[in-house]
């Protein structure tokens, strides 16, 4: 009786009662939160990429609509080619049709001219982006995968791992804003305590040159001068395109290598104990034992932090925003720090240009995703890649056969 009972089917009303279709309404907040805030942007983005949607300042003053034109691949042949092909194809002249229009302000005719030649300062920004993360990712790759492989290294046995790895990570729970500002005022111009240290080193030697002068000689003046000016010997960081580069790097880097190494500390971890013992037991030393297990074992996660990172990098935008808008930041640095993200920000900010900003936003996405595949294609296991050709090979051989 107790057989039969069991293999009895729970019913409910005329039909068996099904549960699995519960797991559709928990996963339904993930599809609804992803179509609303991602799949829509997207295609939206997609689609004003390949119009002429553009508001005028004093359209947004007035609030006065837009109309919306459908322009196919103008906007990238536009930033691809530049602004003659620009003028050429619409018959548009700037000193003509905007320099000599007296209902245009100067900043509507500013915009005007720079939307002809942003194909250049595109460019330059993806140029800027790629090697400011270059400049960060290298480093913090290699130190990150040396502090990984020191923390989990059974035979260094460091203490107190806790309190180091929380330390190291510390930066990473810092907003960037309030690390941005910290580096302004550090490398500040003439008062930050870098320039401040260097006035008075310039001081010093100036005060022992002094001693050698004769008292009231143009040189002893001129010199003596120079040492009461505060800006003597100081530098402006911010005014010079490879320390404005190297500090938004260093930010960046210091920012991120200990989430980094935390990411790579639970790979290693997540490799088999037993191979290590197994090498330990052979002889291998830590070199050896990096090289051959640790490396080869820890690509997936190796493949996960380049994307990620490369992702990350390529959408980099508040430090660079905040040290390219301060007032530390003169405007001849700016163009070199400018990175596509907040090249995008300033073209919705000041002149409105969504069609543009569309377009570099797709250009952005396009070349994320063709070097992440890139990414992929390299950090592959060829091992198994070459042991699949071989297995397809072998099917193939042996559907002839057949």
């Amino acid at each position: 009786m107790a057989g039969a009972g069991s293999n009895k089917t729970i019913k409910r009303g005329r039909g068996k009662v099904n549960y699995s279709r519960y797991g559709y309404f928990f996963i339904l907040p993930f599809f609804l939160v992803y179509f609303t805030f991602t799949f829509y942007p997207l295609m939206t983005t997609i689609y004003y990429s390949m119009t002429d949607y553009t508001r005028t300042l004093t359209q947004v003053a007035t609030n006065e609509p837009t109309e919306i034109n459908f322009v196919g691949t103008f906007n990238f042949k536009a930033l691809f080619q530049g602004s003659t092909w620009y003028q050429e194809a619409t018959g548009f002249n700037f000193k003509d049709n905007v320099q000599s229009d007296p209902n245009l302000t100067n900043t509507e005719k500013t915009a005007f001219y720079r939307n002809m030649n942003l194909g250049k300062e595109t460019f330059e920004a993806f140029g800027n982006t790629m090697i400011m993360w270059l400049l960060n990712f290298i480093p913090q790759i290699l130190l990150s995968l040396l502090l990984a492989a020191w923390f989990t290294d059974t035979r260094a046995k460091v203490r107190g791992q806790g309190f180091y790895k929380f330390m190291l990570y510390l930066p990473n729970i810092i907003t960037a804003a309030s690390i941005s500002m910290l580096f302004l005022s550090i490398f500040g111009y003439p008062q930050g305590p870098i320039n401040i240290a260097l006035h008075k080193s310039f001081a010093a030697n100036a005060q022992a040159e002094l001693a050698t002068l004769v008292p009231g000689t143009e040189e002893y003046q001129q010199l003596l001068m120079q040492i009461n000016n505060e800006t003597s010997g100081t530098v402006i960081f911010f005014d010079k395109t490879w320390w404005a580069r190297g500090i938004i790097s260093f930010i960046n880097f210091w920012m991120w290598y200990g989430n980094t190494m935390i990411v790579l500390i639970a790979g290693i971890l997540g490799i088999s104990p037993s191979l290590y013992e197994a090498a330990q037991i052979d002889g291998a030393n830590a070199s050896q034992t990096f090289r051959r297990i640790t490396l080869p074992l820890l690509r997936p996660i190796l493949l996960y932090t380049l994307v990620t990172s490369l992702i990350g990098g390529m959408q980099m935008y508040d430090i660079p925003k905040i040290i390219a808008g301060s007032a530390s930041s003169l405007l001849l640095a700016r163009p070199k720090i400018v990175t596509v993200v907040v090249l995008i920000s300033d073209l919705l900010g000041a002149s409105k240009n969504y069609a543009i900003a569309s377009a570099i936003s797709v250009m952005l996405f396009v070349f994320t995703a063709m070097f992440s595949l890139i990414l992929f294609y390299i950090m592959r296991d060829k091992d198994a890649a070459k042991l699949k050709k071989e297995e397809k090979a072998y099917k193939k051989a042996l559907g002839k056969g057949m």
